[in-house]
């Protein structure tokens, strides 16, 4: 509750304006310090300190002279706001295409902002993609000469060596999907769930169609061909220059899971939950019943369950490096110098999960 308030002399009742036009008489003896602070904000006074005997002395002189006073907009806070981030907004949602297509509704289109654009547009493929794509439905409002002007620029884009090269990725059962970037219309967008075993299910409809729970409507089309989230990375990065800092800003934009943000890193995360699930035939049920504890009191996040896999492949690495050594009499240590190696300076290869990883696959190599 507010505190009471020592009035001091002046008049305690006094006429302000209202929403309609009128008057209405306020007692101030009545209000409670907030009370006389919201009513300072709702005339837009200027109060300082903001104290009580501040608010009570700007509402009094309003009252003695309200002419002028309309219907109060928004108020901004005494404090002026750091103008940084409005600047780092503004730039982000510039580099965005969204934002070039949503400023041709405007009636007045800045020229100078969209053929600045077009030129940036020749150095990342799938901002290009984009406008190739959108600078028809954006035409419509748009000078003419202007509309001429950008579709030559766009056209002389399109005609690049970017944009008819054309990328292929084998696909499963044989079969190999042909494309170029302006085949990227857009990137996958993914919602996980947060419950853990809706989380499990949404990995097996998305990740490999070589299982029944996979599906092709959850997954992107290219080429009227769903794709599997496995082959996404693979995909895109030919299709979009995956490596670029433009096209990492926009897919961290769109990217709302985690399992986007495996896809994008070192781990593979979902691949790592995928074949952990191999074994219970891809029933997310029963493996997620083995990772409860045993009186079941414990229900294990998809982080529990991580750190458990990583925890069980730290092991087996191990297990892995230490058999080779111990069965073949070697000194500890000589399958990792084997393997690794040295590339412009750089150690690779000398952890027991890299190490463990290559020895598997020149294990598989030899037959």
């Amino acid at each position: 509750m507010g505190r009471t308030i020592a009035f001091e002399e002046g008049d305690n009742r006094v006429a302000l304006p209202d929403d309609s036009g009128g008057s209405k008489e306020v007692n101030l003896t009545e209000l409670k310090a907030p009370e006389l602070l919201a009513l300072c904000r709702k005339y837009g006074l200027s109060t300082g300190k903001r104290t009580s005997s501040e608010c009570l002395s700007a509402i009094r002189t309003f009252s003695a002279n309200p002419d002028g006073w309309s219907k109060p907009k928004k108020i901004a806070k005494n404090k002026p706001r750091s103008k940084l981030g409005s600047r780092t907004k503004s730039k982000e949602s510039q580099s965005d295409p969204r934002y070039f297509k949503a400023s041709t509704e405007k009636r007045n289109v800045d020229l100078d902002k969209w053929l600045e654009f077009v030129e940036r547009a020749g150095e990342s493929s799938a901002d290009s993609a984009s406008l190739i794509r959108d600078i028809q439905a954006s035409s419509k409002n748009m000078d003419t000469a202007l509309v001429e002007l950008i579709k030559t620029k766009v056209a002389s884009i399109a005609s690049s060596s970017v944009f008819l090269a054309t990328h292929s990725v084998p696909l499963t059962a044989g079969k190999v999907l042909v494309f170029n970037v302006t085949d990227i219309a857009v990137y996958p967008r993914v919602l996980m769930p947060q419950q853990p075993l809706s989380y499990l299910q949404e990995i097996l409809r998305l990740w490999d169609d070589c299982i029944t729970a996979w599906q092709a409507e959850s997954c992107p089309l290219i080429r009227g061909t769903p794709v599997p989230a496995k082959y996404w990375k693979d995909i895109y990065s030919k299709g979009g220059h995956w490596k670029s800092s433009a096209v990492r800003t926009l897919w961290n934009k769109w990217k709302v899971c985690f399992l986007l943000d495996s896809i994008l890193g070192e781990s593979d995360d979902p691949k790592v939950l995928f074949d952990a699930m191999r074994p219970f035939d891809f029933n997310p049920e029963n493996f997620y019943e083995s990772h409860k504890n045993s009186s079941g009191s414990h229900l294990p996040t998809i982080c529990n369950i991580m750190s458990a896999l990583q925890e069980q492949r730290s092991q087996q690495n191990a297990a892995v490096i230490w058999k080779f050594d111990s069965e073949y009499g070697c000194d500890p240590g000589l399958l990792r110098d084997v393997l690794a190696y040295e590339k412009k300076g750089s150690h690779y290869c000398t952890t027991d999960s890299a190490v463990a990883r290559r020895f598997r696959r020149r294990i598989s190599m030899l037959g």
